[in-house]
């Protein structure tokens, strides 16, 4: 009617194949058309002499066959091992067998492309897939075929061994494994690194004797109390304390002796203080207390019990170990934490002075 080349697949009554119709004009009159076919049987049979490496399969949909096959011509079919939705045509399976050497369609292969299609066919494009038949990498791609008026009717099916994908995919696993011990190799590296960078700054912040706060970070967190004070006034008093004659012990029973006095000195006043208290070591036999929130009056209880404490302890082989206190609290004449801390330095002298073994505040 139109009078044009018209080409395409056509899902026959009889037999399937594709058509190429062209119109035959003389004189600019329209005089008749002459038409081509070539059988899908045919066509199958070429296409798996072209390409011995491919096995070729032609699948028709089941529900195209059933409306527009003959019934009586529907034996002539049977049930595609791809899908349960398509359909082989016998005739076209019988003269391309002759053809197809690659693949043994067994019941395991079938099972696996017809999982791994399933999803695939719905959309009714084309597309590839690769299964596993025991060894072997398996190829498989779909192309679609669509009849004259473009709706799906069914697939070319190809079948090819793939001998690459193998490798990519030994490539593909030996790249995770060598990913995956590089990451570990860095999260090994990572928590080695950490825990050297947490033990150096531990190292910069405590003691290495007695474990508690170094001068360093006593006067780190001091400032920011003093800053606490400028700001909202609140008041804290710094104790300093110093064992006293204890260059003596270290001549008399030794230094071993000495170190186990500072850590167990530590220990008791540890013991009597509160979390919130920031005790440091500053120095040799010289220690300091700040007290956040605590005026003279209580500052100076704090360091009678430590004093106290101190004095009713009996520090093994060496014995009896007194110390001397200097308490000081912030005032306003104290414009830097520094001259607070030296008020306090000056109290501890006085108390060494007074005869050792008590507080001076």
């Amino acid at each position: 009617q139109q009078q044009r080349y018209v080409s395409g697949f056509e899902e026959g009554r009889i037999f399937n194949g594709y058509r190429f119709v062209y119109p035959l004009r003389y004189d600019d009159k329209h005089i008749g058309t002459v038409e081509v076919s070539i059988s899908m049987d045919y066509l199958m049979s070429l296409l798996n002499q072209l390409y011995p490496e491919n096995d070729l399969y032609f699948m028709l949909r089941a529900d195209v066959v059933e409306n527009i096959v003959f019934e009586e011509m529907q034996d002539n079919y049977r049930r595609s091992p791809f899908s349960p939705d398509y359909l082989f045509d016998k005739a076209v399976g019988a003269e391309a067998d002759k053809y197809r050497q690659n693949f043994s369609l067994s019941d395991s292969l079938n099972s696996k492309i017809e999982t791994a299609s399933r999803e695939h066919l719905q959309g009714q494009g084309d597309f590839g897939i690769f299964v596993q038949d025991g060894e072997r990498d398996v190829e498989i791609r779909y192309l679609s075929i669509r009849n004259i008026v473009g709706e799906p009717t069914g697939y070319i099916v190809s079948l090819r061994e793939d001998k690459n994908y193998g490798q990519m995919r030994f490539d593909h696993t030996k790249d995770i494994i060598l990913i995956t011990l590089i990451l570990i190799m860095f999260l090994v590296l990572s928590f080695f690194y950490n825990r050297e960078r947490l033990r150096l700054q531990k190292l910069s912040f405590s003691d290495s004797l007695t474990g508690i706060n170094n001068r360093y970070m006593f006067l780190r967190q001091a400032d920011k109390e003093f800053e606490r004070y400028l700001r909202y006034g609140s008041v804290f008093s710094i104790a300093m304390i110093d064992i006293d004659y204890f260059k003596k012990v270290n001549d008399a029973y030794g230094h071993n002796e000495g170190d186990f006095v500072l850590r167990e000195l530590t220990r008791i006043i540890n013991d009597n203080l509160r979390k919130t208290d920031i005790f440091a070591r500053w120095g040799g036999e010289e220690f300091v207390v700040m007290m956040p929130e605590t005026r003279l009056e209580g500052a100076y209880s704090t360091a009678e019990k430590l004093r106290s404490a101190i004095a009713c302890h009996q520090f093994g082989a060496v014995g009896r170990v007194t110390i001397s206190i200097g308490v000081a609290m912030i005032t306003e004449q104290d414009k830097s934490l520094e001259l607070l801390i030296s008020r306090a330095d000056t109290k501890l002298y006085d108390a060494k002075k007074a005869g050792r073994n008590r507080t001076e505040t």
